[in-house]
């Protein structure tokens, strides 16, 4: 009997041993295996994510450098807005630290990216308006791009299956800086008064109230008012900066666009304020807008 438990003490229990720490061994393999491939892809998304940027804010000063020497847009404005579009596009590529990898960034985040470049070439316009009908012509075919493209990167975020939060937040944020831009476009143009700048500083109050009452800090559910009012918002600036409209049609059209878009937000204020205790959130949604 002795004889057995020296043999089992010198045979089985080390090899017991081994065992466990052969598993031990294959688990933590596989759980530093599962962190590291995920990292890869992490970066090489946040790589895509950083060379569209580039390859926006380099077109849109191109385009930009072009516009000069055929429309005559000032050097100058083109050089502030690209400053400004840069700036956004740093405060996007900052909104992917500490972000989970999705695989890939998706084409339509490229796209976004892109109508970025639209847009600042409509700021440009906003700072330098232009003074003939050619130049103005030109603005209004370059939002309506921006519009279009609006409508093709959810599109395709739906159809290729890359809708994400992030994609939705990029979209929404550049809508508001579609909006604000347009705005001033309407306002320097003498299109109207300084009032519609109200219609871009809606989603800016917006985040200030969130930051003055926690109670906003909800979700919301999605709805597809906010979408059309956002589209007929925008089309409505749009218009009011056709050579051809002016006051008081432009007057009418951007006052009735600004009091759907108000009356779109306070509802939405309004829900949130309203809503349970239990459904506050740390996100949020865009009132007011899709």
């Amino acid at each position: 009997g002795s004889g057995r438990a020296v043999w089992f003490l010198a045979h089985v229990v080390p090899w017991r041993a081994r065992l466990g720490r052969s598993a031990r061994q294959d688990e933590d393999g596989v759980r530093r295996m599962s962190v590291n491939d995920s990292r890869p892809v992490l970066e090489r998304w946040r790589a895509e994510a950083l060379v569209s940027a580039a390859a926006s804010a380099l077109a849109a000063s191109a385009a930009g450098g072009l516009m000069c020497v055929t429309a005559g847009l000032r050097p100058g404005a083109v050089a502030f807005a690209s400053v400004g579009h840069i700036v956004f596009l740093a405060l996007v590529l900052l909104r992917l630290r500490g972000r989970s990898a999705m695989g890939r960034l998706g084409r339509a985040n490229h796209i976004t990216f892109a109508r970025s470049s639209v847009v600042v070439l409509c700021g440009a316009s906003a700072i330098d308006p232009p003074t003939s009908a050619a130049a103005q012509w030109l603005l209004v075919v370059l939002a309506i791009t921006a519009l279009a493209l609006d409508g093709v990167d959810g599109a395709v975020a739906r159809r290729d299956g890359d809708a994400s939060a992030f994609g939705a937040w990029f979209d929404q944020e550049l809508d508001a800086l579609f909006v604000l831009v347009l705005s001033a476009v309407v306002w320097r143009t003498g299109q109207t008064g300084p009032w519609i700048l109200a219609s871009g500083a809606w989603r800016y109050v917006f985040l200030l109230l969130v930051l003055c009452l926690p109670r906003l800090r909800r979700e919301l559910p999605y709805s597809e008012r906010r979408r059309v009012v956002c589209v007929v918002q925008i089309g409505a600036l749009i218009a009011c900066v056709v050579p051809f409209v002016g006051p008081p049609i432009s007057t009418a059209i951007a006052g009735i666009s600004l009091a759907v878009l108000s009356a779109s937000f306070l509802v939405d204020i309004v829900l949130l304020a309203r809503a349970p205790r239990s459904a506050a959130s740390t996100t949020f949604s865009n009132p007011g807008t899709a």
